[in-house]
């Protein structure tokens, strides 16, 4: 009963961290560090998200050599979480020093001390986001039963990470509104035209080019501050020079009469 309590409480307060911090790698760290506090068989834990499919990004860890083994399964493309990616969404390893199916990975996770291992998937909406690693020093196997707990532990990652990514692409989405706009107003002012035929000019060149509209625009805006910068510091430059002195004019002698 204790033991369900104190995942209980945990769950509450990574709800709460998700709600109040807006720093994902603060969240994520405080969801591993609670599930390392509630589960006995567990030692550390870290969380790594999948920015691209099949590739993993440690965001959180409760010690360095697990932020290690996670960028080891990255390089390796090998290991508990990178097989919890992509087939099965929990892997659970007991005993490493006998295990044979990750031939690279395996032998330098002992050589950290780990004996025992599961990654769980970390999913939302029926996409990938990462995994949820846990790793045990002290034991050679992993209760099954803690598995059900695990899984809550995973879905309140799942959902940071998702928050995550949702605010990014909103900030990002803000951005480039405010950077097309910035383009479209200064092709209006070079060239004397409306508002649609700056941007359909706009669209036409990043379609010939083969990029998107935010990365012309971008172009365009940095281009003309850079023009501008040259522009101010040859003003400076021009101000900062003495002004020229007028030439002495040099008063001959008279001649003797």
């Amino acid at each position: 009963m204790d033991s369900h309590l104190s995942v209980a409480e945990a769950l509450t307060q990574a709800a709460r961290q998700i709600r109040i911090r807006p720093d994902l790698e603060e969240t994520l760290t405080s969801i591993a560090v609670a599930t390392v506090d509630s589960l006995s068989d567990i030692d550390h834990a870290g969380i790594s998200v999948s920015p691209r499919r099949g590739t993993l990004e440690p965001r959180a860890w409760t010690a360095d050599f697990v932020r290690d083994l996670d960028q080891l399964q990255e390089a390796l493309s090998e290991g508990p979480a990178v097989e919890a990616l992509s087939a099965t969404d929990v892997v659970v390893v007991d005993d490493l020093t006998t295990d044979t199916r990750w031939a690279n990975y395996t032998p330098q996770a002992v050589r950290y001390g780990v004996r025992a291992q599961m990654s769980l998937r970390l999913v939302f909406g029926g996409e990938v986001l990462g995994c949820l690693n846990l790793y045990s020093t002290q034991q050679t196997v992993i209760d099954p039963l803690i598995v059900p707990m695990v899984r809550l532990f995973a879905v309140h990652a799942s959902l940071a990470v998702e928050r995550a990514q949702r605010e990014h692409e909103l900030t990002d989405m803000v951005a480039t509104r405010k950077a097309i706009g910035q383009a479209v107003g200064l092709i209006m002012e070079r060239y004397q035209v409306d508002e649609e035929r700056a941007y359909q000019f706009l669209v036409r060149y990043a379609r010939g080019r083969g990029v998107n509209l935010r990365q012309v625009a971008d172009e365009l805006i940095t281009g003309t501050n850079e023009k501008y910068a040259i522009t101010a510091e040859d003003t400076s430059a021009s101000l900062e020079r003495p002004a020229p002195q007028p030439a002495k004019r040099v008063k001959r002698a008279s001649r003797p009469l």
